[in-house]
């Protein structure tokens, strides 16, 4: 009993044997139906990794995961019952004679000492209208950190399939991005790049087709920019007028300079075309050209900056006070110049004995004669305008003032009249109330207490 089912277990396994070996040829034109191997068959596969269509014509290339140069490539339109054959050493195949628009059966046999391995069946419908893509580029191209590029190609042919995208070998510099439709590289590179290749490959339906690129990205001409900036000022005010960004792009910046010269108090930075100050004199309707410059060379911006001229402040302590005969002056308690003064002028007119500065607005003199408080409005103007100050002015009566220098009559003979009078008598706007001697005079003589 033992012995017997150790016979069945042979038998059997014998048999599953001749099963897992056994091979049948596919029917093909010119062959036979069909074969048999009972020999041990390699492990693996045949894979078709890309087909191709054209005018008549159909191509393909595979891989074998066993190394072979003996392949049997089978076809067939969709609907025969036989294939045709063809022998092919090499992994890659063009059937040509085709009928155009007509679907076609396709499988590939790689033949081995050991057996046959076989691929799945694939379809393919030959096309008139498609053709083998064609793609082109300049091999050697420069690009400049910080200055936009375009890259088309010299030569880009879809072959009759206009949806076609390419595609590209690596990753571009920052800043620049590849079109797979257009099969284009355009953008504004960021960073340096020693030279490196790319290849831009174009595969379609018909065909494929690539190109290599040599790129190197080198420093460019630095650039900023004033954008958006208010480049509004005032005369006589603190100012900083600074580009929202300057970029280098891969060179230091060696020099900013500006035409025409900027208004007096105000500077450029010759590293950060930063302009600050305080302007002395106004600008407007004036275009300025800031140039940036590197080792790779430099580039030019115009700014239309604005510093306005305001109109002249004054203002005068709101009274003054003055007395006759004594000289006065006085000054505005504030006058800011924005801009030079072109005149002041008062209203209502001053007295004869008094004047008014026509580019300080100082008044000065000496009154002759009082003055009840009277309001004046004095105006100074500049190229932006006018502005007004009130002051109130009142002349009050001072002492008067007397002098006997030079007189004639004071020295006489007794018993004879005489009379003295002043050389000077100034009443200094009030009437005389009273004259008076020191000492007494004699008794014979006698003071007028009106005109001394």
């Amino acid at each position: 009993m033992r012995w017997g089912r150790f016979y069945l277990l042979l038998l059997l396994l014998g048999q599953m044997f001749l099963l897992y070996s056994c091979n049948i040829n596919p029917l093909v034109q010119g062959a036979n139906q069909s074969s048999f191997n009972f020999s041990y068959i390699p492990p693996g596969e045949v894979k078709i990794d890309e087909v191709f269509v054209g005018d008549k014509s159909i191509s393909l290339n595979w891989s074998v995961s066993s190394s072979t140069n003996n392949f049997i490539v089978l076809y067939r339109r969709t609907g025969n019952v036989t294939f045709n054959q063809i022998s092919v050493a090499d992994s890659s195949i063009e059937i040509n004679d085709l009928e155009n628009s007509y679907e076609y059966e396709i499988k590939v046999i790689a033949r081995y000492s050991s057996g046959d391995l076989t691929s799945d069946l694939i379809t393919a419908t030959p096309d008139s209208s498609i053709s083998v893509p064609a793609l082109s580029f300049d091999q050697n191209i420069d690009l400049q950190v910080g200055h936009s590029i375009n890259i088309i190609p010299s030569l880009l042919d879809k072959g009759g399939l206009p949806n076609s995208k390419c595609s590209i070998s690596d990753d571009l510099p920052a800043g620049l991005v590849f079109n797979d439709s257009l099969c284009t590289i355009s953008g504004t590179p960021n960073n340096l790049l020693s030279p490196k290749t790319f290849i831009v490959s174009l595969k379609t339906l018909g065909g494929k087709a690539s190109s290599s690129i040599n790129l190197s990205v080198v420093p460019g001409p630095p650039t900023l920019s004033f954008l958006g900036v208010s480049l509004e000022g005032v005369i006589n005010s603190e100012l900083l007028f600074a580009p929202i960004y300057i970029n280098n792009n891969g060179a230091e910046i060696s020099n900013c300079s500006i035409f025409p010269a900027l208004p007096a108090g105000l500077t450029i930075n010759s590293r950060t075309c930063v302009m600050s100050g305080t302007p002395t004199s106004g600008v407007s309707g004036l275009s300025f050209v800031i140039t940036v410059s590197n080792s790779a060379g430099s580039n030019s911006y115009s700014i239309a900056p604005t510093i306005r001229v305001l109109p002249p402040q004054i203002s005068f302590n709101p009274t003054l006070s003055a007395f006759v005969g004594s000289a006065f002056e006085v000054s505005p308690s504030q006058l800011n110049g924005y801009g030079e003064i072109i005149s002041c002028s008062i209203s209502p007119a001053l007295p004869v004995w008094a004047s008014l500065n026509s580019s300080t607005c100082k008044i000065s003199g000496t009154p002759t004669a009082t003055l009840a408080s009277t309001t004046y409005t004095v105006t100074a103007t500049n190229s932006a305008g006018s502005s007004l100050a009130s002051v109130a002015l009142s002349v009050s009566p001072s002492a008067p003032v007397i002098s006997y220098a030079g007189a004639s009559g004071t020295s006489g003979v007794v018993g004879t009249a005489m009379s003295v009078s002043p050389t000077t008598l100034n009443t200094q706007g009030a009437a005389i109330t009273s004259c008076t001697t020191s000492p007494a005079l004699p008794a014979w003589a006698s003071l007028n207490t009106s005109t001394c």
